[in-house]
């Protein structure tokens, strides 16, 4: 299948499919069919509802957990707040499969985005400032700020579900 404009590369997809799946626990040939199940996706231009129903169909029946989930699980219980895409801590598996999903293809954006955003810093550095995009989220944006600030090096999302982006704008001084 020929990939169209608005799609990332390959490349792109799989490398954010593995940052994000460096944190998941399942088998091999799960990852596998999951990569494949993302990457069709992308390129019809699916929904999330279809990607999440995709992801849930290869979940179905097998054993996987994910410690980064569980991790900001347990932040957020300690905090005692949650942000935007969580409803509550008791994250059944179809909504872990959609921050799953939600993740990483924002990682893979964000992953398209910074390839963008270095050729522009690189080429007129003292024109143009590393920003975070933010949609109103305490929670999100409380974590962001906890990462010392917009970096190429550490790319959104920084939670399962953030919905943080890096932006690139004119520096005016």
């Amino acid at each position: 299948m020929e990939r169209p404009e608005f799609c990332p590369s390959r490349e792109l997809v799989e490398e954010g499919f593995q940052q994000i799946m460096s944190t998941v626990d399942c088998a091999e040939e799960t990852k596998m069919r999951l990569l494949k199940a993302l990457d069709k996706h992308l390129i019809s231009g699916s929904s999330h509802d279809q990607m999440e129903r995709a992801f849930c169909n290869v979940l179905s029946g097998t054993e996987w957990s994910w410690r980064w989930l569980e991790e900001w699980k347990i932040r957020f219980s300690q905090e005692g707040r949650l942000p935007y895409m969580w409803d509550s801590l008791k994250v059944s598996k179809r909504n872990a499969a959609g921050l799953l999903v939600h993740s990483m293809v924002m990682r893979i954006g964000e992953l398209s985005r910074a390839g963008n955003f270095e050729s522009l810093l690189q080429r007129s550095p003292d024109d143009w400032i590393l920003r975070f995009a933010l949609l109103g989220c305490a929670v999100e944006q409380s974590v962001a700020e906890s990462t010392g600030g917009p970096s190429l090096d550490g790319l959104p999302p920084f939670f399962p579900g953030d919905r943080t982006r890096l932006r690139c704008s004119r520096n005016s001084g």
